[in-house]
């Protein structure tokens, strides 16, 4: 479970500092031509799936992120909570996971009811996957950074790590 969890944590890291400062109107530009998924839709997809990594390791919660970020298509964005609000929940759920973590070893080797769409077959594989799925998704709106004429999410991590050298 340690090593999932630290890629949850970089998961974090990388959203925060992709996420820092950017305008709800920049967020909720859709890729594609109009017909993607935003920056908006996509933090609250990943919202989503957070609550749904909780679930797994024992916290069951309710998702009001489900309906209309789950398996819902992106929209225009109206009615999208802000950029700021959704940071200031993902905060609080990660907080959740680091708690949620301490299960047991054999916790996350129990089966899961059934087979995953992706090859899962315990509660490890199911995580290990949705780890994955939060990196893909943060490259989707690393691509939407740049598409908005951002810098990407390794330029940002380059420019603070200069900055902070500069600093010291």
């Amino acid at each position: 479970m340690e090593s999932l969890l630290t890629v949850f944590r970089t998961s974090t890291k990388i959203l925060n500092v992709s996420l820092a400062g950017l305008s709800d109107d920049v967020a909720r530009v859709r890729s594609r031509g109009d017909e993607g998924p935003s920056i908006s839709w996509t933090l609250g997809h990943l919202l989503d799936s957070r609550i749904k990594i909780l679930a797994l390791l024992g916290d069951e919660r309710p998702n009001p992120w489900h309906e209309q970020f789950g398996d819902t298509p992106a929209t225009d964005g109206e009615g999208y909570p802000t950029i700021v609000s959704m940071l200031a929940e993902w905060a609080w759920l990660n907080a959740m996971l680091e708690t949620a973590a301490s299960a047991s070893s054999a916790a996350i080797e129990q089966p899961l009811g059934s087979a995953g769409i992706h090859g899962e077959s315990n509660v490890r594989d199911r995580l290990a996957f949705l780890a994955w799925h939060e990196g893909y998704h943060l490259g989707v709106i690393g691509a939407a950074r740049k598409a908005a004429g951002l810098l990407g999410p390794a330029e940002l991590v380059r420019e603070a790590a200069r900055n902070a050298s500069r600093a010291a």
